[in-house]
């Protein structure tokens, strides 16, 4: 067949004769290798800034791509799905006050379907007596708070060896953070049960959402110029160097958001996980 015949037979195609192909294997290749990230912010940020700030955060990772996607985000391409677990483990990172949302895109997905109003917090559960230091509570307050990815547990001493339980959520960013809540106990006071947040970046104090301050608030809750949330809700600088050795329970495939993993008592998160900017 000669080249203007097979011209003849493309113009006479229209979009419904198209049989498009698909390529599981490569697209799991490159999704793999790939997160796209949104800047949860209530204007636009100046996006060569924000490269820069990117490139010196992760110098632990090599030629990695960075590719502008619309207003605040972003598309990142590493070497090898080592690199990108790299960065995900050290979940969340801040850049110029601001929350970075990372996330994998799913082979079957196109870029607009990825959700980027989930972010990865580890959250201390602060004021628990001690009685109340179980497997079974640290899993139904994490679920309350978010959608619950793990709980901290040392093989050897368990859950009761700081004075917090230690978890992982995912955490909508559209809706105000939880602070805590008043637990009840027969026969003693009430005591407030606070729930604090490692490497939060400022957020509002009216509201409770993060991408603005209650000076540029506009959400209802916040008319009043009433102060409803606070710095109680970041957590101290948290370092797990003195942590006894841990398992790690991540998935050793790297599709870490496919599923919630509760680590037994002789399955522990590894601590690196602690670790970031």
């Amino acid at each position: 067949m000669d080249i203007e015949a097979l011209i003849s037979q493309t113009e006479a195609l229209s979009w419904q004769d198209l049989q498009l192909k698909t390529t599981p294997e490569a697209a799991k290749s490159s999704s793999e290798k790939i997160l796209v990230g949104r800047l949860v912010a209530d204007r636009p940020l100046n996006k060569f800034a924000i490269h820069s700030c990117i490139k010196a955060s992760w110098k632990f990772v090599q030629n990695f791509l960075i590719e502008d996607m619309d207003v605040n985000k972003f598309i990142f391409t590493f070497r090898t799905p080592q690199d990108k677990l790299r960065v995900l483990n050290q979940r969340p990172w801040n850049f110029k006050g601001h929350l970075m949302i990372l996330k994998q895109w799913s082979p079957g997905a196109t870029i607009e379907e990825v959700s980027l109003n989930e972010a990865i917090f580890n959250v201390q559960l602060d004021g628990l007596p001690l009685d109340h230091f179980n497997l079974e509570n640290a899993v139904d307050i994490g679920k309350v708070i978010g959608k619950l990815i793990k709980v901290e547990v040392d093989p050897i001493y368990g859950l009761a060896f700081r004075k917090f339980i230690r978890i992982k959520v995912a955490i909508d960013v559209t809706i105000p953070l939880k602070k805590g809540f008043p637990l009840k106990r027969f026969g003693n006071k009430e005591v407030w049960i606070a729930f604090k947040y490692e490497k939060l970046v400022d957020f509002c104090y009216a509201c409770g959402r993060l991408g603005h301050s209650q000076i540029f608030c506009g959400f209802p809750t916040s008319t009043l110029q009433k102060i409803r949330f606070g710095p109680a809700l970041r957590a101290e600088y948290y370092s797990p160097q003195n942590l006894p050795s841990m398992q790690n329970t991540e998935d050793e495939a790297g599709n870490m958001e496919s599923e919630d993993i509760l680590p037994s008592q002789n399955n522990a998160p590894s601590a690196e996980l602690a670790i970031g900017i």
